[in-house]
């Protein structure tokens, strides 16, 4: 969050940055995801879960919530074992201060991928 805030003064001296953000939860077992791919139509209940907790809490700057995603997401260790997938949508929503969020990618790849992608501004 720290790193993001940065960002966002440094542009405000005339720089700006720019990009998309996506989100992506990755379940432990490769070989059964793959496997599974086959079979999955609809995304896994977990990773549905913490996909809709993630996109109500960047659409409503729920900072506190985002900082403390560990404790208060939902399937957060089957979907997110690692912080390194969701660290860059914190330090996003840092640099973004008071820009509103939208998604506009959404979906799952292989039941558990999400493509959700998040734009500030």
């Amino acid at each position: 969050m720290d790193t993001g805030r940065t960002t966002a003064t440094v542009e405000g001296r005339g720089t700006k940055t720019r990009g998309r953000m996506p989100t992506l939860f990755i379940a432990h077992g490769w070989p059964l995801l793959l496997d599974d791919a086959r079979r999955v139509a609809q995304p896994r209940a977990w990773a549905r879960e913490l996909d809709d907790c993630t996109a109500q809490g960047l659409a409503g700057r729920q900072v506190e919530a985002l900082l403390d995603y560990r404790r208060r997401a939902p399937a957060v260790e089957r979907a997110l074992p690692t912080h390194e997938h969701f660290v860059p949508v914190v330090t996003a929503t840092g640099a973004a201060l008071g820009d509103a969020a939208s998604f506009p990618v959404t979906g799952f790849l292989m039941g558990s991928l999400t493509k959700r992608s998040v734009q500030f501004g």
